[in-house]
């Protein structure tokens, strides 16, 4: 069984960065300190959009966090689908047991919510006995787009949350912000409409994803962005991923000026 899956050329080594010591109380981190990932469904395609940090915090006060580079987007080929996640091991034991059903064919179509819920279900009791210092309460997430001919004619958004008493899945149409639950950045969403590109969605997704990373600097750092049709999954360029977050840095300029006075 081959689950491969692609990363940006520009993400294949990752740098570990020993940060300063510095504690994150589990409160705080379940709040704010964690990935953002957006999903916009547009004409033509869904737009899947995420920071690519991942923070491993430190468990004890004299201990260091990791700063880690990493793709959070992540393409499985063979099973022709992508997903970002949320949260914990946990979470991401969830994505790789769904690209494995998904590739073994042991996830049913017909009854997709069912399916992907029981994943959810499988990898939380699974986990929660495995790990050490499992949080129940931790904001465990999945954003998964399917495509080809196994979701013909278009692709399709799920949502699926990890839970103790039952995980949940939902079929996404427009729009969906996972993560950082105490990121102003997420106020972006509101301005999504339906029946857009999925070209001009780019934009407004980089700049969810970038906006959050000037509001925490420490827990959210560079894009990943990609887009998924009917026939397949395509990476954002970089060339085009400067140039959306030149554009984003001259709207968060614009918009100060609105609200701030400036004295010359």
């Amino acid at each position: 069984m081959n689950t491969s899956v692609e990363t940006p050329t520009s993400q294949v080594s990752p740098l570990i960065t020993p940060n300063k010591p510095y504690h994150v109380p589990e409160a705080e981190g379940v709040k704010k300190r964690m990935t953002i990932a957006v999903g916009l469904v547009g004409l033509g395609g869904i737009v899947l959009a995420a920071d690519s940090l991942v923070l491993e915090p430190a468990i004890r006060e004299d201990h260091y966090c990791n700063r880690i580079e990493s793709p959070k987007v992540v393409h499985a080929a063979t099973g022709r689908l992508a997903y970002v996640f949320c949260g914990d091991e946990c979470a991401k034991i969830a994505g790789q047991e769904m690209v494995r059903r998904t590739v073994d064919r042991e996830l049913d179509f017909a009854n997709l919510r069912g399916s992907l819920e029981s994943v959810g279900d499988d990898t939380f009791a699974n986990q929660s006995q495995k790990q050490p210092n499992f949080f129940l309460l931790t904001n465990r997430r999945i954003i998964v787009v399917f495509y080809g001919q196994q979701v013909h004619p278009a692709p399709q958004m799920w949502e699926l949350t990890l839970r103790e008493h039952g995980s949940r899945a939902v079929p996404i149409s427009g729009s969906v912000v996972i993560g950082a639950t105490g990121n102003g950045a997420r106020f972006f969403q509101h301005y999504f409409t339906g029946g857009q590109p999925s070209d001009r969605l780019k934009f407004l997704a980089a700049h969810i994803v970038l906006t959050a990373r000037d509001l925490d600097t420490f827990a959210i750092e560079g894009l990943d962005l990609a887009v998924i049709t009917a026939s397949g999954f395509e990476w954002v360029t970089d060339r085009e991923k400067a140039d959306l977050a030149h554009r984003s840095r001259e709207l968060a300029t614009f918009l100060r000026t609105q609200f701030v006075e400036t004295h010359i």
